[in-house]
């Protein structure tokens, strides 16, 4: 599939003053041409050129959304059809984080005062609106929830996805969208997070803010990793964070970073286990019960909280073991 990216065109300006407007454009890396511009429609579009315009789009390139305000008070969401250019959804709705789901159901804003709107596509109808505090949400990020319905909630199996967001705060708050609630609270981070990303098993969520990087544990919001800007083993310190991804096996992590007066840096890391094969997590309770699987593929856990967790120990980590699936967790009653 070709690589690509939302981006942000240049104002443009036709032969008449009032023909100016502002437009997102969906450009094709590897053809090195745009393949669709989609047009803002901005009732001020002057008076937007004060604030930053917000761009996403799903993997497969598919939906591509795009918030930008036009005041202090007052903006505009957009998602689009990639392949036609038809509005999907379009609100009033100052944001200042924006965020889609992989499979282009929901889109995300965050506003100044730390409330979080969820929207369904293509219906366009709020799905939820979650808040934890006052602070200004500052990033937004989806992924799939790892856990499997409850055995006996047959509802549960509507709670596909998890949204990190991270806050002016310095903590980024993991929430089940569906049921409304905090699943944990990541916190330490010393100024606002201006970027968030989950791993792809979802087990670990990693928050950027000014010149660090951390990485929490999903289920219980405990911190396993500080990048120090002065340790990134590129001899170039990290400034402003901008964007974070995982690889598809969770062992890199890219990270994009800003530094007045200089060129922007992507750095890309390493991420290494501690002692033994691998660390499985996603469990919030205390383990009490492990087995291995007969065939010593899987390896199963059983909690306090009467979790059960399988996982394939063998994921990412060079040893030649049979090919496993990603882990997943449920909750019995």
């Amino acid at each position: 599939m070709p690589l690509q990216l939302a981006v942000i065109a240049a104002r443009k300006f036709a032969a008449r003053e009032d023909e100016r407007h502002e437009r997102l454009v969906l450009y094709d890396c590897d053809a090195g041409r745009i393949l669709r511009s989609f047009p803002l429609e901005l009732p001020d579009a002057s008076a937007a050129a004060a604030f930053p315009v917000l761009a996403t789009m799903t993997p497969d390139g598919s939906r591509v959304a795009a918030a930008v305000r036009h005041s202090e008070q007052r903006g505009v969401v957009v998602a689009w059809d990639a392949a036609t250019g038809a509005d999907l959804i379009r609100r009033e709705a100052p944001a200042g984080a924006l965020a889609i789901a992989p499979d282009a159901t929901f889109v995300a804003t965050g506003d100044d005062d730390g409330r979080i709107s969820v929207w369904s596509l293509p219906e366009g109808e709020r799905f939820a609106e979650l808040r934890a505090g006052g602070n200004r949400i500052t990033s937004l990020a989806f992924q799939r929830n790892p856990r499997r319905a409850e055995l006996d909630d047959p509802q549960s199996v509507r709670d596909p996805w998890l949204i990190a967001a991270g806050d002016s705060g310095g903590t980024v708050t993991v929430w089940n969208p569906t049921a409304g609630v905090p699943v944990s609270f990541c916190r330490g981070a010393h100024h606002q997070v201006t970027a968030v990303e989950f791993s792809p098993d979802a087990t670990l969520v990693a928050g950027g803010a000014h010149a660090e990087v951390r990485l929490w544990d999903v289920a219980t919001g405990r911190l396993l990793l500080r990048i120090d800007p002065n340790e990134s083993g590129t001899g170039k310190p990290l400034q402003w964070i901008s964007g974070l991804a995982f690889s598809p096996d969770g062992t890199r992590l890219a990270i994009t970073s800003l530094k007045r007066w200089s060129p922007p840096t992507v750095t890309v890391l390493q991420l290494e286990n501690g002692r033994g094969i691998r660390t499985l997590r996603g469990l919030s309770g205390e383990p009490s019960k492990i087995r291995f699987s007969a065939d010593d593929r899987f390896i199963a856990g059983f909690s306090h909280r009467w979790e059960i967790g399988g996982s394939s120990p063998w994921e990412s980590t060079g040893r030649s073991g049979p090919p496993g699936r990603k882990s997943a967790s449920t909750r019995l009653s």
